[in-house]
């Protein structure tokens, strides 16, 4: 009875967090990621994440990489005597696998978000920690800002596509051409709400709004509907929908 009591309490909270998300409640949205943390992986090699909901529809990612230092700077080869040869890695080679980690970081995150919350559209900014020659500091700054709506995510096929292309098809800032004198990519101007149209994000807050409170709405009817006359109580759920 004890494990049973312990996995309805889990059920319900789980549960009504469902329904909290489907009802448009953005602050569930910060809950979901946070209990079910789908990015425990890139936390673990250095990356952290900010999230922002602007509405139930569109959510604002700051991915801070790791930098430069998730790849490595060598490259071991073995050579025919069995000994482990060790170069120092190209740059152009280097900054190839820099560009797929971070766009390939970027794909995660998005897959990730959309798996998990039903929203359309992800604005998703990377940075790191990267010398400013202008004060001769180490800052951390955007270097990569895109747009990804989900239908062009569902298009995607990830066991053929290259990550840096994949991005750079997108509506995005940030090049991706390392600086020869530093090896970091150029800072950018991170893409705003403003800049997916000033007519789209508001209509789209706008209706998701008008949706959560007509859910709303229709769940508080049933339930007064259900105390008015307690034989439809077991036919209604939650979510004020007939069972």
């Amino acid at each position: 009875m004890q494990a049973y009591d312990a996995d309805y309490a889990e059920w319900e909270k789980m549960s009504n967090l469902a329904h909290r998300i489907l009802n448009g409640d953005t602050a569930a949205y910060i809950t979901a990621i946070e209990e079910l943390s789908p990015f425990s992986e890139l936390t673990s090699i250095g990356s952290s994440l900010q999230f922002t909901v602007r509405s139930p529809r569109l959510l604002e990612v700051v991915l801070s990489t790791n930098g430069s230092r998730a790849i490595p700077k060598d490259i071991k080869t073995l050579t025919a005597s069995g000994k482990v040869s060790v170069k120092a890695m190209p740059k152009p080679r280097f900054v190839e696998i820099y560009q797929d980690y971070i766009c390939g970081c970027v794909l995660r995150v998005a897959r990730e978000l959309f798996a998990l919350l039903p929203i359309e559209t992800l604005l998703i900014s990377a940075s790191a920690a990267a010398l400013d020659t202008s004060t001769g500091q180490i800052v951390e700054r955007p270097f990569l800002s895109v747009v990804i709506p989900r239908s062009t995510l569902n298009q995607l096929i990830f066991d053929l596509l290259d990550p840096s292309d994949s991005i750079m098809a997108m509506t995005h800032r940030g090049d991706l051409n390392a600086s020869r004198k530093t090896g970091e990519f150029g800072f950018v101007t991170p893409l705003t709400v403003d800049d997916l149209g000033q007519q789209d994000a508001p209509a789209i807050a706008t209706l998701d709004m008008l949706l959560a409170a007509a859910r709303q709405l229709r769940a508080n009817m049933a339930k007064q509907c259900a105390a008015l006359n307690p034989e439809m109580t077991d036919a209604v759920s939650d979510n004020g929908e007939t069972l």
